[in-house]
């Protein structure tokens, strides 16, 4: 749109603010996307704590509406900030705002530039980020990792990355939302749940990529148009895998402690993200052929004592299937998963799961038997009690089926 035809600041305020009008429709009278008049529109309706920076961000058009709706709502401060950090076309504009307010009896000094101080170094902090978000792992080790970009004057990148410590990078979708969208999408977020999101760290973010950027390098599975946006986001791969992310609270040290802790840490099986833990199909179809034999053979004596043998030989068979799952690679793995949800408990103020599952990934990562372990052993046996008992049925979705960006599109 040349600026003959481009509208003047008061009538694209007039525009911005009329309820019905949708941001393609006044992407052509205003020549601007849709994009930056949603985020335009935002602004102009919280003018009153608009971020100063997100304003001069606008294009042109825009911004010079905007610094109309900031002095109809007594915001100077943008105007004055425009008139000596905006580009020429909001300088010009602030300049007849503040000549308009002069006529008024309000006075409002923007200094020339010659006068104006020079800028102080560093450079004044931007805009804070938005925050990162993090869902729970699921009973395969994966997870959504939910990363955000401040794109000044068009809104927020919002990046999902389905990650899995053990096979890499296995989904990625990346969207660019108003910043009034996003605040309506994280506020839909489950907290709690099988599914539990929360808000992280952009360092505990970037440790989850991370841990998953190296497996993925070293031999998992990468989309292609994942690496040339983790580049620039965050960097090389690193050439280790950083720790898990585990509880801030020190772990306990005394043994007796310890042991007390993982006697009662099917307790954390419980808790609801934990119910889509479970061991593998195949495994399970092993071990559920194994028990029907011992239902069903005709070796053990009939009656009550009977009963009690075939308890036995399917406790034995439980226990032999134990060990042999829990070999030292997935002692590893859910050592990691088990730290990685403390921080979760901690984090979601279950301190004492988080103390349970702390001392449990010790135990296991210290290469104490499986069977020693109540959480090993429940991991499996919950999931052959008849059925009416008290207890969860374990579900096997993976994490990219559970969480997908709403009009998401691969870049």
């Amino acid at each position: 749109m040349s600026k003959r035809t481009e509208p003047d600041a008061r009538r694209a305020l007039e525009l911005l603010l009329q309820p019905d009008a949708t941001p393609a429709t006044l992407a052509p009278k205003l020549g601007a996307s849709p994009e930056a008049i949603d985020e335009a529109r935002a602004l102009a309706h919280e003018i009153d704590t608009a971020e100063i920076d997100a304003v001069l961000a606008m294009p042109p058009v825009l911004g010079r509406a905007l610094l109309r709706a900031a002095v109809q709502a007594g915001r100077l401060a943008i105007v004055k900030a425009a008139g000596t950090e905006g580009d020429k076309h909001l300088q010009r504009e602030a300049k007849r705002l503040a000549h308009a307010l002069k006529l008024q009896g309000v006075e409002l000094e923007l200094p020339s530039k010659a006068a104006a101080p020079p800028r102080p170094a560093p450079e004044p902090a931007p805009a804070a980020e938005p925050p990162a978000f993090l869902s729970s792992l699921d009973g395969h080790g994966e997870r959504a990792v939910f990363w955000t970009r401040l794109l000044p004057g068009r809104g927020v990148e919002l990046a999902q990355v389905i990650v899995s410590d053990e096979r890499g990078i296995l989904d990625f979708l990346v969207a660019e939302l108003s910043r009034k969208r996003f605040r309506e999408l994280a506020d839909e977020f489950p907290r709690r749940g099988e599914v539990t999101i929360r808000e992280v760290s952009r360092e505990e973010a970037a440790r989850a990529i991370d841990r998953a950027r190296v497996a993925a390098r070293d031999g998992g599975e990468c989309p292609g148009t994942f690496p040339a946006w983790a580049a620039q986001v965050l960097g090389p791969v690193p050439p280790e895998a950083p720790p898990p992310l585990a509880p801030n609270a020190p772990p306990p040290s005394d043994p007796a402690e310890v042991r007390t802790l993982v006697a009662a840490s099917t307790e954390i099986l419980e808790e609801p993200e934990l119910r889509r833990w479970r061991p593998d199909d195949h495994t399970l179809r092993k071990l559920a052929l194994r028990l029907d034999e011992v239902g069903m053979s005709a070796l053990f004596l009939g009656g009550a004592a009977g009963e009690a043998q075939r308890s036995e030989a399917a406790a034995a068979a439980i226990d032999a299937e134990v060990e042999s799952w829990f070999d030292e690679r997935r002692r590893a793995l859910y050592a990691g998963w088990l730290l990685d949800t403390g921080r979760l408990f901690e984090a979601t103020d279950r301190p004492e799961q988080a103390r349970k599952a702390a001392a449990t990934a010790r135990m296991l990562a210290g290469g104490a038997p499986a069977t020693e372990i109540p959480f090993c052993r429940e991991l499996f046996a919950r999931i052959f009690r008849p059925r009416g008992s008290d207890r969860t049925e374990p579900r096997g979705e993976g994490a990219s089926s559970l969480l997908v960006l709403p009009g998401a599109e691969e870049p």
